[in-house]
């Protein structure tokens, strides 16, 4: 999986790519950690190019999710695939995080 960040709005984007699984998800909890700490409390996570999500990579977003509610931030989620907009309803997160069709959807609602 390939991570790249983008500022735009007041939010920090993370554009991910490839696959979000075990070997990955290491990866990524760094990141969203890092931009935690450095008081980042807004994300959007761009998920247009993923091509998997494993239950690793569901607990590594759900924890962040938590991470930031805790600090009065949020993270949403933008540009899912019908596959992955499957895997968040199965799951019935779907129901706990704000989903928007694009980036700039989200960017918008925040």
């Amino acid at each position: 999986m390939n991570i790249s960040k983008e500022e735009r709005g007041g939010a920090l984007i993370f554009h991910l790519d490839g696959k979000v699984d075990v070997s990955s998800t290491a990866t990524l909890m760094k990141e969203l950690q890092s931009a935690i700490e450095e008081n980042r409390l807004r994300l959007i996570l761009d998920l247009e190019k993923v091509s998997f999500l494993s239950s690793s990579g569901i607990g590594t977003i759900a924890a962040t999710y938590n991470d930031l509610r805790e600090r009065g931030g949020s993270i949403y989620l933008a540009a899912l695939t019908i596959e992955i907009q499957h895997v968040f309803e199965i799951t019935g997160l779907n129901r706990r995080f704000k989903i928007f069709s694009s980036v700039d959807e989200a960017v918008a609602a925040l």
